[in-house]
């Protein structure tokens, strides 16, 4: 059985086996998915056909995968290798789902780069997430160019989660508690010094580590995590957008909103109201 089976539903939208498919598109060896899923969702036991990418977006459940649990919450990237048997029970929000299914033959070819789909592995990773949520504009508004834009973010999604994985099995101890680091503090990140610190090594060649073992530098890193940061608290419809903007760090809500577009094409309150639907 796969996850994205499709069929009609009686009211007219396009339906998988469990939600309602907001929109999907076909990539060269992929399909990029947006689902909607309602609260309070059971879904038994099942299995995907092929591997996939799935980012949560909003809402959050427990899935339930070989004798082990994770829980999925907004900035949860999971991948689940083909044939991976799992269950879900949803919590009480509906649940938005980003997915990027990976047609036969790409995990073999990506498997020697980046150790991706040989089996389950998930995190709360909000670089990925802002990578996709700039994915999400490719794949919704076509133009001559989103085909080619929309498979390299892919790619640096993959290359992103690849070089996080083994970083987390083989890296060195100090560069994780860098990223950690990163990723905790979005309001008020440190200062290079204060990583080289953590580090116990010198500012330069942890700039120079950081980007040859995450493929970035600290200062785009910490962007695409503060953005990400961002999306994930607009979907609180209660917290007025000044102190969204407050929360993840910018100077104020016209800098939020520069940069939240700049980077994903959509306005923050573009995003609450699709997140909120």
């Amino acid at each position: 059985m796969t996850a994205l089976q499709t069929g009609e539903a009686a009211a007219g939208r396009r339906v998988d086996l469990h939600g309602e498919i907001l929109f999907r598109r076909r990539l060269e060896g992929f399909v990029v998915t947006e689902g909607s899923y309602p609260s309070l969702l059971e879904i038994a036991r099942h299995d995907h056909e092929h591997a996939s990418i799935c980012i949560v977006l909003s809402g959050g459940y427990e899935e339930r995968f070989e004798a082990r649990t994770r829980e999925a919450v907004p900035g949860t990237v999971i991948l689940h290798p083909e044939g991976e048997h799992h269950s879900e029970v949803h919590g009480p929000a509906h649940v938005r789902l980003l997915t990027i299914e990976v047609e036969p033959g790409v995990p073999d070819a990506l498997r020697p780069v980046a150790g991706l789909f040989t089996s389950g592995w998930h995190r709360k990773d909000t670089r990925s997430f802002g990578l996709a949520a700039r994915l999400r504009r490719e794949i919704e508004y076509r133009d001559p160019h989103s085909s080619l834009v929309a498979e390299t973010l892919i790619a640096d999604m993959i290359d992103t989660l690849g070089r996080t994985r083994a970083a987390e099995a083989h890296g060195a101890r100090w560069l994780k508690d860098v990223r950690d680091r990163l990723e905790a503090e979005g309001l008020r990140p440190p200062r290079l010094r204060e990583l080289g610190e953590l580090a116990g090594v010198h500012p330069v060649y942890l700039a120079r580590a950081f980007r040859r073992t995450y493929g970035c530098s600290i200062g785009d890193y910490v962007r695409t995590v503060q953005v990400g940061h961002a999306i994930l608290l607009l979907g609180n419809r209660e917290q007025p957008l000044s102190q969204v903007a407050y929360e993840a760090g910018f100077s104020d809500q016209s800098h939020m909103t520069r940069l939240v577009r700049a980077q994903t094409g959509f306005t923050p309150a573009h995003w609450r109201r699709h997140l909120a639907n």
